[in-house]
């Protein structure tokens, strides 16, 4: 500390003990004089305030319906609805009572007539018990209260009811438009504070002491002082200060990593941040930019669900993800929702600008150790990642090639490179995704493989269907429930014959009805056997699988099935979606000749080409808005190759 430092401490602790000592002085301290009882008798007084040696009485004009007022006849006060007694002590005693007399004849008086604005004095009776220099009482009725008499009892002042004062925390960040921190008060039940800054060239006050702004970066002391009161004694507490003035600003994650400042502080802007893992002193930390990791120096205060608002202070640190270390582990202005887990959301890590850093998990990653060195080779989609191994944590890598989902984070501080960091132990898991949605759908042969399929399958209709591994009937039974399974088995009289079967056998095109829609479904503990999709002939009728999406010839020598129908495809509309299958022909005057019957109970007939274009045509409003077929409507009019037509 420099001697400035210490000069203004030395000035700041004097100015508070000169006004403790005043405080002290100024509320009394204990008297030798005997307790005294002044008494203001309104049968010898023709006006309502009243003053003595020792206390004075009070009565504010303007209050209620009408001013207090003396009856010259009665020789009573008259305390009308609304109107206030106030009673001062004029000397070091404190007023320990205050006893109103009524009238002769009047009712005596009840303590819901009364309202006192002071906690320092309670009713009993017709009196009102406390110790203060000041007290104050209101008629809160709707009568006219007669008094002939007032008795005011003062005594010398007691010893003051000990008080101590504290922070909740020995040290806060200050930042400007920040609020100063509420000390907590044990002993009294108000708050009388008065703050002293130690450095205002750190720290500036307002001129009533209530309200700061940091003026420069660095650190101070703030003294609260309780001012105490008639009844409580003053005390003192402190806290440091560490005020930020001029610091950088981060809106959000992506934009801090993207920074990668290392020398300056940035003030963390975090907007309803997930913590999607959280570990000893690490907290990982997402919102829709990116996702980084805190990093304590002690305890860390977040779990994992936990939302995160406000803002943290921080210097950038690349670790094998990008850090923030957090200044002083605070978090005084972050706000914290808690929530359960978040579910880790599907990514494609190829897709990753620079200094992009998100965490999630990628499908369909290809693994294998490789060589001698024991070093992982991660291919994705033609591309490589490199695993960094963080926390000490060991994987159990295959030697020959297979699919994995990974969970983690996905980073990419180099152009060009791909990082992958698992942040626990099942952040590497044997796992195939299949997925209609994808234009490819890579297989590789592989053994004990969880395999997950995304193949909507539309209940009640015949679907076509591919995979690369077979299924018993146990297996179809508990991804599907009830269900028809149908093979190409033969062509006849212009008839394409399928046959029930039990088993899906891998790489064979099939026909399946199912008796509920189905989205997805998991199939554990699999041998992925048949990297590429078959075809199944008789009488040149080819039944094609297919893994990866498919364009159609557009020569009308290959179908597709569709809601019970085959269809040719339009011209704007030939690619069919992954993990079916379709029919391919000799020519596409022969495919007009079959018939499509499942087990000789089903027969549907292939539409005419007239028909397929009709079902794919574009139609349109009169006023030149496209329409859909199932939005046409009976008695209306529209728009087809440049005629109108009449749907009847």
């Amino acid at each position: 500390m420099n001697s400035k430092a210490k000069l203004m401490n030395s000035q700041t602790h004097q100015l508070i003990n000169k006004l403790l000592l005043l405080l002290f002085f100024t509320v009394g301290t204990t008297a030798k004089a005997q307790n005294i009882i002044e008494t203001f008798d309104y049968a010898n007084h023709t006006n309502t305030d009243k003053e003595s040696k020792h206390c004075q009485l009070i009565f504010p004009k303007g209050e209620g319906k009408g001013n207090p007022t003396v009856n010259p006849k009665t020789h009573t006060l008259l305390l009308n609805p609304g109107n206030r007694l106030l009673g001062k002590s004029l000397s070091n005693k404190c007023i320990t009572k205050v006893v109103l007399h009524v009238a002769k004849g009047a009712t005596p008086l009840r303590s819901e007539q009364f309202t006192t604005p002071s906690g320092y004095f309670q009713q009993e009776g017709q009196a009102w018990v406390g110790q203060s220099r000041q007290m104050e009482i209101t008629n809160n009725s709707q009568e006219v209260l007669r008094l002939e008499r007032i008795e005011v009892h003062l005594a010398d002042v007691s010893p003051k009811q000990p008080t101590s004062i504290s922070f909740v925390q020995p040290a806060y960040d200050f930042f400007k438009g920040d609020k100063l921190p509420v000390p907590h008060i044990e002993g009294a039940d108000n708050n009388n504070l008065m703050f002293l800054s130690g450095n205002n060239k750190i720290l500036e006050l307002n001129a009533d002491g209530t309200n700061a702004t940091p003026i420069a970066t660095g650190t101070t002391t703030l003294t609260a002082v309780y001012l105490g009161d008639e009844r409580h004694a003053p005390s003192m507490t402190t806290c440091v200060m560490r005020c930020w003035s001029g610091i950088k600003g981060a809106a959000n994650i992506r934009e801090f990593n993207k920074k990668h400042d290392t020398e300056s502080l940035y003030n963390l802007s975090l907007n309803a941040a997930e913590v999607v893992f959280a570990r000893n002193k690490w907290a990982f930390v997402r919102d829709k930019t990116g996702c980084l990791a805190l990093k304590f120096n002690n305890t860390m205060p977040f779990q994992t669900g936990d939302v995160l608002s406000g803002f943290v202070l921080g210097k950038f640190v690349r670790n094998y993800f990008p850090v923030l270390m957090v200044e002083n582990d605070g978090t005084g202005h972050v706000q914290v929702e808690h929530k359960e887990p978040p579910t880790p959301t599907e990514l494609d890590c190829t897709k990753l600008n620079l200094d992009d850093c998100v965490f999630g998990y990628q499908p369909n990653v290809a693994v294998k150790v490789r060589g001698r060195t024991g070093k992982a080779e991660l291919m994705v989609n033609g591309h490589s990642l490199e695993l960094l191994r963080a926390f000490n944590l060991t994987f159990t890598l295959p030697t020959k090639q297979t699919y994995h989902t990974l969970t983690g984070l996905f980073y990419t501080f180099k152009e060009g490179e791909i990082y992958f960091i698992p942040l626990q132990r099942d952040g590497i898991r044997k796992e195939l995704v299949l997925d209609e949605g994808k234009p490819q759908n890579t297989i590789i042969t592989t053994t004990n493989t969880a395999v997950v399929v995304k193949r909507k399958l539309k209940a009640e209709r015949w679907n076509t269907i591919c995979l690369p591994f077979d299924m018993s009937a146990t297996e179809l039974k508990e991804a599907f429930g009830d269900h028809t399974l149908m093979a190409f088995s033969a062509v006849s009289n212009n008839k394409l014959h399928f046959k029930p079967v039990t088993q899906l056998q891998a790489g064979v095109p099939y026909l399946l009805r199912t008796a509920n829609n189905i989205k997805s479904w998991t199939m554990p503990n699999t041998d992925i056997i048949a990297p590429y999709a078959s075809m199944v002939t008789h009488d040149g009728v080819s039944f094609c699988g297919t893994y990866n999406a498919k364009e159609l010839a557009a020569d009308d020598t290959e179908q597709f099935l569709q809601g019970n129908k085959l269809f040719l495809p339009a011209n704007n509309a030939r690619t069919m979606p992954g993990l079916r299958a379709y029919f391919k022909f000799s020519s596409a005057a022969a495919a007009k000749q079959y018939q499509f019957v499942a087990n000789e109970t089903t027969v549907v007939e292939l539409p005419h080409k007239e028909q397929r274009d009709e079902e794919n045509e574009t139609w349109y409003t009169l006023d030149g808005r496209c329409i859909k077929k199932e939005q046409r409507q009976a008695g209306q009019v529209y728009v087809r190759r440049n005629k109108k037509i009449l749907i009847r």
